[in-house]
């Protein structure tokens, strides 16, 4: 017996297989990568898991992907996309080939050699909810067998691989590292950017030196540029950083928005002035909240880890309370502008969306500002092209058909989401008095005398 060093593609990261007259695990997992012979199935064919599923089946694997939502299934089964960011024409001509298949029960992938967990990790109770990881990897167990590769990408506690991941599945009889591969790659999906899959660098990482190859190169065959990550603790802990450093710096510029205006300062102009600067500065914008499925959570996960273990981060609980008061701080200030009484004001906000140009309203700043204006009374209706109806005090209530219209009725109209489908001279020309909460019409000249900036 000897061990061979092998270099696999242009990756510097080698693994040391023994020579014993039968391809280890490893040696074969590898191969199938290699040749895109691989069966992938991903649990969780969201924002994250979707585009993953896709790229893999254009990369030439065949992929099954498990979702819960029997809609979305059947919709993908018919060759039509649940998401705006892809074409149905793409999922057809995967279906058509036979190089997607999908099912309801991530238990009945049928085995397949390489698993990616994509499921949600929201916020119960206002702490981590990982339950839907561990209901995945228990799906998993009896689909493990040697050779198998378990990459999870949905955003978790530090050190949620090592300690709870791994443990599930080696419920299987087989052990990590040497039967089975497991590594950690964190999503980092940005809805409406126009940044596919393949174009934003993937941190990669693995539970030891085999998994950390084996995950390297499946990516490889996705995307452009790969950054290997020394453990799965420290690209999970990353993922977390990134947007923690959106949240606090977002949370910085809506603090400094609430006391600009009475300094009688333009926050916007401000923020602009400073972007001047070629370094050591960075532009963060004000707006009516945080919303969306990370940037809301990735922080409470991060502080909820340091709490667990004595060191509590006061930074970040003070930028999650100064996003989370946005929405009171904008219901207020339209207050304001009627002596501070909303009941019976018909108040019309645009965008119920997280952000612009998606159909997206998870954790929407948009939605809790709605929902405080019908505390106060207000009359309340929405339009937004992407979300044709979302869940407002207790009951769904529906876009708005006749915009026009609306905004012609309107005490005031409140701008939440800017989505660039909206044509903002025609909603200068039929509003009365508007409350931008994005800054979207400081370059019309029309809107002087009829807005009012956040």
């Amino acid at each position: 017996m000897y061990v061979e060093p092998i270099l696999f593609g242009d990756s510097s990261r080698r693994i040391a297989l023994e020579s014993t007259g039968v391809a280890p695990a490893s040696l074969r997992a590898m191969e199938k990568i290699r040749t895109r012979t691989a069966r992938v199935g991903v649990v969780g064919l969201g924002y994250v898991g979707l585009p993953l599923a896709v790229a893999l089946g254009d990369a030439g694997f065949d992929v099954v992907g498990a979702d819960l939502d029997q809609r979305k299934v059947d919709a993908l089964r018919e060759g039509r996309s649940p998401l705006e960011c892809i074409e149905d024409s793409s999922i057809g001509a995967l279906i058509d080939a036979g190089r997607l298949e999908v099912t309801t029960d991530a238990a009945h992938l049928g085995s397949p050699d390489i698993v990616l967990i994509c499921v949600p990790t929201p916020l119960t109770g206002g702490e981590p909810d990982q339950s839907l990881v561990m209901e995945a990897a228990e799906s998993l167990i009896p689909q493990i067998r040697p050779g198998t590769i378990v990459v999870l990408e949905s955003t978790v506690i530090p050190d949620t691989t090592d300690r709870m991941l791994v443990p599930v599945l080696e419920t299987s009889g087989l052990k990590a590292e040497v039967d089975f591969f497991v590594g950690f790659s964190p999503e980092r999906v940005d809805p409406s950017s126009g940044l596919d899959v393949v174009d934003v660098p993937k941190l990669v990482s693995g539970i030891g030196p085999k998994s950390a190859a084996l995950v390297e190169a499946l990516y490889r065959n996705i995307v452009k540029t790969v950054v290997p990550a020394s453990s799965p603790r420290v690209a999970e802990f990353t993922k977390l950083l990134e947007n923690t450093f959106r949240d606090v710096n977002i949370a910085l510029v809506n603090e400094l928005a609430q006391v600009a205006r009475d300094m009688g300062v333009d926050i916007w102009e401000a923020i602009d002035l400073a972007a001047t600067k070629p370094y050591g500065y960075t532009p963060f914008y004000p707006g009516p909240g945080v919303g969306g499925h990370c940037i809301p959570v990735d922080p409470v996960y991060l502080a909820w880890r340091a709490e667990v273990a004595g060191k509590p981060l006061t930074m970040l609980q003070d930028a999650r309370r100064v996003n989370d008061s946005m929405p009171g701080f904008v219901v207020d200030r339209v207050a304001g502008l009627f002596d501070g009484e909303l009941t019976g004001k018909k108040i019309v906000v645009l965008g119920a969306a997280f952000k612009k140009d998606i159909e997206d309203a998870r954790n929407s700043a948009s939605v809790d500002v709605m929902d405080l204006f019908v505390e106060r009374g207000a009359d309340l209706s929405f339009h937004d092209p992407y979300c044709p109806s979302v869940k407002v005090g207790g009951r769904m209530l529906v876009s708005v058909a006749d915009l026009v219209t609306e905004l012609e009725s309107a005490d005031c109209v409140v701008i939440c989401t800017d989505h660039s489908s909206y044509v903002w001279d025609e909603v200068l020309e039929h509003s009365r008095l508007i409350f931008d909460t994005r800054n979207v019409l400081a370059s019309y000249a029309s809107a002087e005398g009829k807005v009012q900036k956040l």
